[in-house]
């Protein structure tokens, strides 16, 4: 590999090899853009090859993006720079990396060179080949694993393609949202006055999808999850069956949730700690984790494991049994809302309901002055969001068995283990498997992306790849 670089863009390719269970379970691809601007990342699978979900899309900076192949796939993906697409027609062209389709989908086209590509034919059951080619270019993009231009693996492959611009300072948070559920949710956002919007304020998110979101250093905000949701087609109005923002459409549009639903909140600071928790004040809909990435600090993990749907009293009960209300919103008393003469944390104590939030998740608020055990913080991490964490925890209209739990009565991990200092919630230190997808394809973008200091993270994470064989 030539030894001077150039390109609009950086392509940084991460290579982890995780032994697996028996069984073949395909491949996932996670693009990265850790420039300061926005790429247009293409897609060409290869004849035979079935397609992936998109031939082309935006991807904005600090955004992530995962898709899954199956055994056997072939075919490249590339960085598009300087692409500028009609709102109205949606034709448009790129300035570097355009495949000539006129649309932000390739549709089957490749990339006009020149080019930097990733190419992969990935093995059923086989080894996986891959390379980086400089497509009829005479240099080549900053390649961090300096090495043979083609490698091999026979074990199941995870990579993370992440276009990086080499820049100090830092970059904000990246909040991943993780669905778990076995049918979808529409999540939906609200940013807080005197805070910069996310890129949306509410998504389809289908069953084992995941999408990310960059936001900006002093960000504080809710996220939660819609159910139930219909939208027309041609319209685009709709509604949920629980956490409806009451917007008539996917988007939320600076509206929150109706109450009863589960809520991530956060307040990210700018170089200090950030303040982190999941909250039932305004009830229960499904449930819900917060765990870091990266970070220091406490960085436990809080949430809900478990389906309160299940075990909501009959006075609680709401939207058919797919929501648990708050006491405060089934019964509107000061005593509940915690208001008038009960507006302070010595008049207003927890009641027999928050009681049965509390004993099902402890790491939750519960109640309006639940602050002590609820409230988390970590500095300079990024957060994952999941639905639905476990295979328990489903809609209790799809399963009527008792929760399971798994680590502790919430089935979340062990303070200990979670908030060691680390910032890794799930995993101990001593597990470095478990702990290298975590740190590469999630991880934080808090640092400062020295060159040298990346090439060294590279070898280093790769001689603990090949370690494991």
């Amino acid at each position: 590999m030539s030894s001077t670089f150039s390109s609009s863009v950086t392509l940084y390719i991460s290579l982890i090899f995780l032994a697996m269970a028996e069984g073949s379970f395909g491949t996932t691809f996670t693009l990265v853009n850790r420039c300061d601007y926005t790429v247009w990342p293409g897609i060409l699978s290869n004849a035979g090859s079935a397609g992936l979900d998109t031939t082309g899309f935006e991807l904005p900076a600090g955004a992530t993006r995962s898709f899954h192949a199956q055994p056997g796939w072939s075919g490249r993906f590339w960085g598009r720079t300087g692409c500028s697409f009609d709102p109205t027609t949606g034709q448009g062209s790129c300035a570097t990396g355009d495949c000539g389709s006129n649309q932000m989908e390739c549709n089957g086209a490749g990339a006009t060179p020149p080019a930097t590509l990733a190419e992969f034919t990935i093995g059923s059951n086989t080894q996986d080949f891959y390379d980086t080619t400089n497509f009829r270019s005479e240099s080549t993009l900053p390649f961090f694993l300096q090495m043979s231009s083609t490698f091999s693996s026979s074990v199941t492959l995870y990579i993370s393609l992440i276009f990086l611009a080499m820049a100090e300072g830092s970059f904000g948070t990246t909040f991943t949202l993780v669905n778990r559920c076995d049918y979808t949710v529409w999540p939906g956002i609200l940013s807080n006055a005197g805070s910069a919007g996310l890129d949306t304020t509410g998504f389809e998110l289908p069953a084992g999808a995941t999408r990310s979101f960059h936001a900006q250093p002093g960000w504080s905000g809710r996220f939660w999850g819609r159910t139930g949701c219909s939208f027309d087609p041609t319209t685009g109005q709709g509604s949920c069956a629980t956490g409806d923002c009451g917007s008539n459409q996917m988007e939320c549009n600076g509206a929150g949730a109706t109450p009863p639903a589960t809520l991530a909140e956060f307040t990210i600071g700018s170089n200090t700690q950030d303040f982190y928790d999941v909250s039932l004040v305004d009830g229960y809909n499904l449930p819900m984790i917060v765990e870091t990435v990266g970070g220091s600090g406490e960085c436990a993990a809080t949430g809900c494991v478990t389906d309160l749907n299940r075990m909501c009293p009959n006075e609680l009960r709401a939207a058919n049994g797919q929501a648990c209300k708050s006491a405060c919103e089934a019964f509107r008393t000061p005593e509940y809302c915690c208001s008038g003469a009960y507006g302070s944390p010595d008049t207003c104590r927890p009641s027999v309901y928050s009681e049965v939030f509390k004993n099902a998740c402890p790491r939750s608020y519960s109640y309006a002055y639940d602050d002590a055990t609820s409230t988390f913080t970590c500095s300079g991490a990024d957060y994952k969001i999941t639905f639905c964490p476990s295979l328990t925890s489903q809609k209790a209209s799809r399963d009527s068995s008792p929760p399971a739990t798994a680590g502790t009565e919430s089935g979340l991990p062990p303070p200990e283990a979670a908030g060691d200092g680390s910032g890794s919630s799930s995993q101990p230190k001593d597990n470095p498997p478990a702990w290298l997808p975590n740190f590469i394809v999630s991880g934080s973008s808090h640092f400062a992306t020295d060159f040298n200091f990346s090439i060294c993270v590279a070898m280093m994470l790769l001689s603990i790849s090949f370690l494991q064989f």
